[in-house]
């Protein structure tokens, strides 16, 4: 028997089945973690595009739906408009500026096509327009983010019969 002092040899933890237990945790809890089974649901879409894209679609359609009965948050939708834009942007950009340095065109015949490659991949355009929808259609259920516009106003000043003032 060892004293209390000394630390077991790798040979008698591993012999004791610990080692094997405690891995088997490990990997049953990692298996089966929240991030985990969302990376997984989102490692087997990128195969398909169109249902994600009409997933994204249906997405937005039911926040334009929202915001339209609610009448509100519209510094949110105008918020969410410039995200798309950008990430749209950044997806029809090329990775590689043309204006940067280098050639531009093969030089000798000998030179490999190079396709055009995106600043932004389709599926990381994908993924973060669904997270913009998804957290703008959050907002909407808190009233600090519904900070008021005053376009109604200024329509209504244009229809009046009312004129400026003049010097």
């Amino acid at each position: 028997m060892k004293a209390f002092d000394e630390k077991p040899t790798v040979a008698e933890v591993v012999s004791s089945g610990i080692a094997q237990r405690v891995a088997a945790s490990a990997n049953h809890y990692n298996l089966h973690s929240p991030p985990r089974k969302l990376q997984q649901l989102l490692d087997r879409s990128t195969v398909h595009i169109l249902p994600r894209w009409l997933g994204f679609a249906v997405c937005l359609a039911l926040y334009g739906l929202r915001v339209y009965i609610i009448q509100g948050w519209f510094i949110v939708t105008y918020g969410l408009g410039i995200f798309l834009l950008n990430n749209f942007i950044g997806f029809l950009s090329p990775q590689i500026d043309p204006d940067g340095d280098g050639p531009l065109l093969p030089t000798s015949t000998g030179d490999n096509f190079k396709p055009f490659s995106r600043r932004v991949p389709e599926f990381k355009f994908w993924y973060t327009s669904i997270k913009g929808v998804c957290t703008a259609f959050f907002m909407t259920f808190f009233s600090i983010f519904d900070v008021p516009v005053f376009w109604h106003s200024a329509v209504s000043l244009t229809k009046s019969p009312v004129t400026p003032p003049t010097e």
